[in-house]
């Protein structure tokens, strides 16, 4: 699905990672993040160590705060960003105004405009879908739950194209 182009730009994308460190990130995330050439998380992180670490490690990190980040992690990460890797215009959200069906993703749209893509946390749930012309996707939660697997999404960039790819993980 990819263009033919000469170089492509692979986002890798997670939330609600709820851990205190990189060392307490699952491997299938640490992983995707060797991959990276732009790295984003959509918020609740729940310390700020973590939030240091990407910072420091990553030149191209983009975050946000989520609901569960107290004030000294939304002293460090805006409540949303917009960035843009070659064309592609970019939102980066975690909205704390509630789940589907309540309209979220509608919700979503309207508080950050139309971009060609729109990453969001918050919902644990991978999402992938367009709303008119924008892109939106959910990495899922960055940590397998009780009953649900944990993800990241890896997004490849291309002149004219975007591939999505959705990595899950169980307990190591």
């Amino acid at each position: 699905m990819m263009s033919s182009m000469s170089k492509s730009t692979k986002l890798v994308v997670f939330s609600d990672t709820h851990v205190r460190s990189f060392e307490e990130l699952h491997p299938v995330v640490k992983e995707a993040l060797r991959e990276a050439d732009w790295l984003v998380h959509c918020g609740d992180f729940t310390g700020t160590q973590l939030v240091h670490e990407l910072m420091a490690d990553y030149d191209r990190f983009i975050g946000t705060y989520g609901n569960s980040d107290k004030d000294e992690t939304r002293r460090l990460l805006p409540s949303k960003q917009f960035f843009a890797i070659g064309g592609w215009r970019i939102g980066v959200i975690h909205p704390w105004w509630g789940a589907e069906p309540d309209g979220i993703e509608e919700k979503i749209y309207k508080e950050l405009g139309p971009q060609d893509i729109i990453l969001y946390g918050h919902t644990h749930e991978k999402v992938e879908r367009y709303h008119d012309n924008t892109l939106i996707v959910n990495p899922g939660p960055g940590y397998p739950e009780f009953m649900t697997p944990g993800s990241v999404a890896l997004l490849t960039l291309g002149d004219t194209s975007i591939d999505v790819e959705f990595r899950v993980f169980e307990r190591p």
